[in-house]
C-alpha cells in the first residue's frame, strides 16, 4: 500500500510543502504588486511620505518594481536630490524600458543638468511613440527652447497646442515662444502721481525683430511729461539693443540717449547704456545688471543735472514646490557725489494652486541726504503679503497686496505701510492687452519720499 512507503507523517509533510510553495508563487506577487497600489492610493490622496514608505516596502521585496521605483525618483527631484533621482530612475528604465512616464522623467532630470542634447533624444522617442501625448511635446518644446532651438520649439508647441490648448503652460511657453521668434510691436502708457504733487505721464514704444533663433533686436522710444507745484519738464528717449540667449544664459546690451527740458532750464542730452546677464537652472536662477542714466523721473530733478550709475543683483531658488525664496541687492552711485546700497528679501508660499502668501523685507541707505529725492541715512520695510492669480484661455489676473511697518530714517518711529497691486490681461492670436493699477503709502514707491502715491497703465503687445 502506498501509506506503507512514507514514514509516519512524511506525506502530509510534503503535501504541505507543495501547497506552501503553490501560496508564495500565487500571492507573492499579488502581495508586492498590492504594496505598489496602496503608495499609489496613498499618493493619490497626496499622503507623500506614507506613499514613500509604500513604495519602499515594495522595493524591499522587489528591486525592479517600475511603479516603486518611478515614484521614489520623482519625490527625489522634487527634494531635488538630483543624484538619487537619477539612479532610480535608471532602475526603472533598465525595468520598463518602454514606459513613457519614465522616460519623460529622465529627460527632465537630465533637462535640469543642462544635458540638453540628450533630453531632447528621449523626449524624441515618447513622441514618436505617443504623438498624441500633449505633455510630452510641451516638455519637448520647453527643453528646445532652453537649448536655443526656437523654431523647432515653436513647431513642436503648436502641436501641444493642437492637443491641449487650454493648458496653461501650453499658452504661457507659447506665448513666449512667439514673442522670441515673431516681430512685435509693444505700445504702452500710464500715469503716476503722488501725494506730493508730483505727476507724470508716460508713453513708450518698441520694436522686436528676431535677428536669429538665439538673438533678438529691439528699438524702442519714449516720451514722459512731468509736473509738481511750480515747474513742469519733460524727456524724450531712444535706444538700440540686443536680447541673445544660449542654453540657460540671457544676455542683453543696449545703448540710447535721453534729451531732457525742464522748463525755464537748460535742455541737455544724457548718453545711456545698460546690460545684463541671467542665468536660469531648475530651482535657481540669478542675474546681475549694470545701467548708466539721467535721474529724471520728476520735474524737479528733470533739471537737476544728475546722473546714476546702477549695479543690481538677484537670485531666486525653489526650496520645495510652490515655497519661493528671492533675493536681490545692489548699489548706485549719482553724480552729486553721494550713493546708495539696497537689499531686499523675500519668501513666498504657493496655497491652492491660485493663492500665495509671503513676507518681505527691504533695506536702503544713503551717505548724506540729497536735493530733491528721498535719500535717508537707512529707510526700512517689513511686511507680510498675500496674493491670487488666476488664467483661462484668454484672459490672464493677478492681485496681490502687503500690510507692514516701515521706519523712514535711523530712530524714526515706525509708521504703518500697506500696498495694493493689480494686473489683468486679455489675449488672443498674436497679441496681448494688459491693464495695470497700484496704489500704497511706502515710501518706497516714491521718488520724493511722499506719502502716499498711485500709478495706472496699459501695455499692448501686437505680433507682426
Amino acid at each position: 500500500m502506498i501509506s506503507n512507503i512514507y514514514p509516519a507523517g512524511g506525506r502530509r509533510s510534503d503535501l504541505m510543502r507543495r501547497i506552501l510553495v503553490l501560496a508564495a508563487l500565487t500571492l507573492g506577487p499579488s502581495s508586492l504588486s498590492g504594496q505598489a497600489a496602496q503608495g499609489d492610493s496613498l499618493w493619490a490622496a497626496g499622503r507623500r511620505s506614507e506613499a514613500r514608505a509604500a513604495y519602499e516596502r515594495a522595493l524591499a521585496s522587489d528591486s525592479a518594481s517600475a511603479p516603486a521605483l518611478y515614484r521614489l525618483a520623482l519625490l527625489a527631484s522634487w527634494r531635488n536630490d538630483l543624484d538619487s533621482a537619477g539612479a532610480l530612475a535608471r532602475r526603472a528604465r533598465a525595468a520598463d524600458p518602454l514606459n513613457a512616464d519614465v522616460q519623460m522623467l529622465q529627460a527632465r532630470l537630465a533637462a535640469w543638468r543642462g544635458s540638453f542634447d540628450e533630453a531632447v533624444a528621449i523626449y524624441d522617442s515618447v513622441v514618436v511613440r505617443h504623438h498624441d501625448r500633449a505633455d510630452a511635446h510641451l516638455e519637448l518644446a520647453r527643453t528646445l527652447y532652453w537649448r536655443g532651438d526656437l523654431a523647432r520649439a515653436s513647431r513642436t508647441i503648436a502641436r501641444a497646442s493642437e492637443l491641449d490648448g487650454s493648458n496653461a503652460d501650453v499658452r504661457v511657453l507659447d506665448a513666449r515662444l512667439r514673442r522670441a521668434t515673431r516681430a512685435a510691436i509693444e505700445i504702452g502708457a500710464g500715469w503716476h502721481t503722488d501725494s506730493d504733487e508730483n505727476t507724470s505721464w508716460w508713453q513708450t514704444i518698441a520694436a522686436v525683430a528676431p535677428l536669429s533663433d538665439r538673438t533678438r533686436h529691439i528699438s524702442r522710444a519714449g516720451a514722459q511729461q512731468s509736473t509738481d507745484p511750480i515747474r513742469e519738464g519733460s524727456r524724450l528717449l531712444g535706444e538700440l539693443g540686443l536680447v541673445s540667449s544660449i542654453g540657460r544664459v540671457t544676455v542683453n546690451v543696449a545703448g540710447g540717449a535721453r534729451r531732457l527740458a525742464p522748463e525755464g532750464g537748460d535742455s541737455r542730452t544724457e548718453p545711456t547704456y545698460r546690460g545684463g546677464i541671467h542665468v536660469r537652472s531648475r530651482s535657481v536662477s540669478a542675474g546681475i545688471s549694470f545701467a548708466h542714466l539721467p535721474f529724471d523721473e520728476t520735474a524737479r530733478l528733470i533739471g537737476s543735472a544728475l546722473d546714476l550709475d546702477v549695479v543690481d543683483g538677484e537670485a531666486e531658488m525653489t526650496l520645495r514646490p510652490g515655497l519661493l525664496l528671492q533675493l536681490g541687492g545692489g548699489a548706485a552711485w549719482i553724480s552729486d557725489g553721494n550713493d546708495r546700497y539696497n537689499v531686499t528679501a523675500s519668501l513666498s508660499q504657493a496655497v491652492a494652486q491660485r493663492f500665495f502668501v509671503g513676507t518681505y523685507g527691504r533695506q536702503m541707505g544713503y551717505e548724506f541726504q540729497g536735493v530733491g529725492y528721498f535719500s535717508p541715512d537707512r529707510f526700512r520695510l517689513a511686511e507680510v503679503r498675500a496674493g491670487w492669480s488666476g488664467t483661462t484661455r484668454w484672459w490672464d489676473g493677478r492681485v496681490t497686496g502687503g500690510v507692514g511697518v516701515q521706519q523712514a530714517f535711523e530712530g524714526a518711529d515706525l509708521q504703518g505701510e500697506w500696498h495694493v497691486d493689480a494686473r489683468v490681461g486679455r489675449r488672443w492670436v498674436g497679441g496681448v492687452i494688459e491693464a495695470f493699477g497700484s496704489v500704497t503709502n511706502s515710501l518706497e514707491r516714491s521718488t520724493t519720499g511722499a506719502y502716499r502715491s498711485g500709478a495706472v497703465g496699459v501695455q499692448v503687445v501686437v505680433g507682426l
